[in-house]
This record gives structure tokens, sequence and C-alpha cells, in this order.
């Protein structure tokens, strides 16, 4: 419950399209594997891995972008430090 996909895919999974929503919320939020989440939304196992490494990229990007700002944040704090 407290991992980054988890909390990013219950923050931001109703601005994806249904498909995504679905495939993540199956295989991120319930734990189900890509087979069974393929077999239970009656989807190709295919399209489940191609949803399921997008979200995997998103989180990723949101996890570096977040890194990024508090990397800027610290430089800043360090030279307003400075003498």
């Amino acid at each position: 419950l407290a991992s980054d996909r988890f909390a990013f895919v219950i923050a931001r999974r109703n601005s994806w399209a249904t498909t995504r929503r679905r495939v993540a919320v199956t295989c991120v939020l319930h734990g189900r594997s890509l087979r069974q989440a393929s077999r239970e939304l009656g989807i190709s196992l295919h399209a489940v891995r191609r949803h399921v490494e997008a979200v995997e990229a998103m989180v990723v990007a949101f996890r570096e972008a977040g890194a990024e700002a508090r990397s800027a944040v610290e430089a800043a704090l360090a030279e307003g430090e400075r003498p």
C-alpha cells in the first residue's frame, strides 16, 4: 500500500483512458498477474503488458521529476546560505 506505484495509480487513475485505468487497478491495486488481468478484463496479454509498461514509465518519470525538483530546491537553499 505504501509503494510509489500504488500511490501513483490511486492519484492518477481517473485521468487515464478506461482500458489503462482498468489494467492499472487490476494489476497494481489488486495485485493480479498480467495473465490474470488479461483473462479478467477480456483483453490480450500484449495489451495488458503495454498498459502496465506505460504506467511504470509514468511512475519513473514522476519519480525522476521529483528528484530533480528536490535537487533544485536544495541547490537554491545552499546558495542562499552562503555569505
